[in-house]
């Protein structure tokens, strides 16, 4: 299922795109968009092709500025080469290219307003089903972290014995991403993983993430060993 709404906008329109992401985001709608997740020293072109991939659809920034982008350019042919629908919404008025021409588009300049033109893609997105990113879970001493996610309400973390979670020992409910402390040194082991949570109906929460082990210090377990022992002895 996919996982996102792809964003596609001219540099120059950056405004409008990050006002339009949070409103989106606040409806829980996960978000992708380039100038945040595009890792260094990856293929820019490869970073988008697997972008658009991974997204229901492609919305469109329309401005004299996006049609001028070749960044723009490459995004929406790489949607239609993929046969992801495209959304335009058109916020100047520009001339679309030939292949989208024919595209139904939802016009910012004839909306009553800015809440009315928000119900109106939020209704032609309700046509799509998405399904959250899945987190990645890390544990750096002596907290857990983990990666956030586009359109997540709440994050929910569970330990357990085993690595199949039939024993969880804890189940903490968090609305943000936030440390988590654990005890690296414990002779137990214990397992952690962490799930994003939708507060959007038409949005499935994300998939659980990579199994993250703690504790099971077997020097720990040593010295306490040789300590009761030398205990023992007086």
């Amino acid at each position: 299922m996919p996982s996102q709404v792809f964003l596609s906008y001219s540099s120059k329109d950056i405004e409008i795109a990050e006002s339009l992401d949070a409103e989106l985001q606040d409806q829980g709608i996960p978000v992708w968009r380039d100038k945040e997740r595009l890792g260094v020293g990856h293929p820019w072109s490869d970073e988008v092709r697997k972008a658009v991939e991974d997204s229901a659809c492609v919305i469109l920034i329309c401005t004299p500025s996006s049609m001028n982008s070749n960044p723009v350019d490459m995004e929406w042919r790489s949607a239609l080469g993929q046969s992801k629908q495209i959304l335009p919404l058109m916020f100047e008025t520009c001339t679309l290219p030939n292949e989208l021409k024919e595209l139904h588009y939802l016009d910012y300049q004839t909306s009553k307003s800015s809440s009315e033109f928000l119900d109106k893609l939020i209704s032609e997105l309700a046509t799509f089903r998405f399904s959250l990113p899945t987190p990645e879970l890390e544990c750096s001493d002596p907290f857990l972290r983990w990666t956030d996610v586009s359109g997540a309400d709440k994050y929910i973390v569970e330990k357990s014995n085993d690595t199949r979670f039939e024993d969880v020992t804890s189940r903490t409910r968090t609305m943000h991403i936030e440390d988590i402390g654990v005890d690296i040194l414990s002779e137990e082991i214990f397992y952690y993983r962490v799930q994003a949570i939708s507060k959007n109906a038409a949005v499935s929460n994300s998939d659980w993430s990579n199994t993250i082990e703690v504790g099971g210090n077997q020097s720990l377990k040593n010295m306490r060993k040789l300590m009761d022992e030398i205990e023992a002895k007086k």
